[in-house]
């Protein structure tokens, strides 16, 4: 069990022994992308219902735990996420990552966007804000669907059709009329990814922006999606050229160096 792992670190004899669990959830769904539900978590830990209900309930309502209510899992939530961005800032691969996109902004002058798989959705992770006097309202921290964003399109190139059947809702949300509304459209367009190496979202979530994303490998899987995004009247022939000559030529360095 993950509790008796954390105990055996010096054995923890004056341990608190609620915090300890709490710390014990948070570090089992540190491991589980899909999530867990209650009586998995409580199997796992080996705490018993009645004690595990309140702690999950409060982690949830504090905003550490997200809960889907389809599914009925537990996974980190977005608090957890904030408290390890200390963490994260000292990363290497984060800050290497960060200079590279600096440079994708300095070539096409245009906001760059790092994101990751988390659940069901695309966290955005990192940022790069453009230097035009108009920019786009976006922030560190959201979630944003994985089916009609091009940084979700990239993050699920490389998943197998089973994967995708996991990772994906059954129905698709539908933001403007360009939104991807089924997974027929979906499953054309990670394959146009495969075969081009980006991915396009051409006004699927607002309807003035445009966007486009390259998968980033790190040990041979797809670790990040990065994306430029532009409002529609600045993205001209020459622009998306330069945006793909950038993203392309970050998309190798770093899948050289992570």
């Amino acid at each position: 069990m993950v509790s008796e792992t954390i105990l055996k670190h010096g054995d923890l004899p004056t341990a608190h022994k609620a915090t300890l669990r709490v710390l014990t959830v948070i570090e089992l769904l540190t491991t589980e992308d899909d999530g867990l539900t209650m009586a998995q978590i409580g199997g796992r830990l080996g705490i018993p219902k009645g004690t595990l209900s309140p702690i999950l309930h409060t982690m949830r309502d504090t905003g550490f735990l997200r809960f889907d209510v389809g599914t009925g899992r537990y996974r980190i939530g977005m608090r957890a996420y904030l408290a390890g961005r200390t963490y994260e800032r000292t990363s290497d691969d984060l800050a290497r990552i960060e200079a590279v996109m600096r440079g994708v902004v300095d070539s096409c002058g245009e906001t760059c966007q790092l994101g990751v798989l988390d659940g069901s959705q695309a966290l955005y992770v990192a940022k790069v804000d453009s230097p035009a006097s108009v920019q786009l309202v976006t922030d560190v921290g959201r979630l944003m669907p994985l089916h009609c964003t091009a940084v979700g399109k990239a993050l699920l190139s490389d998943k197998t059709s089973e994967e995708l059947d996991r990772i994906l809702p059954r129905e698709f949300e539908a933001h403007t009329p360009m939104t991807t509304r089924t997974r027929a459209e979906l499953d054309a367009q990670l394959e146009r990814v495969r075969e081009l190496g980006f991915a396009e979202d051409p006004g699927e979530v607002l309807p003035d922006v445009e966007c486009i994303a390259v998968p980033i490998s790190r040990d041979g899987h797809v670790a990040y999606g990065m994306s430029v995004s532009t409002p529609s009247y600045r993205m001209s022939v020459e622009k998306r050229g330069r945006i793909l000559e950038a993203l392309r030529a970050a998309q190798k360095e770093l899948t050289d160096t992570l």
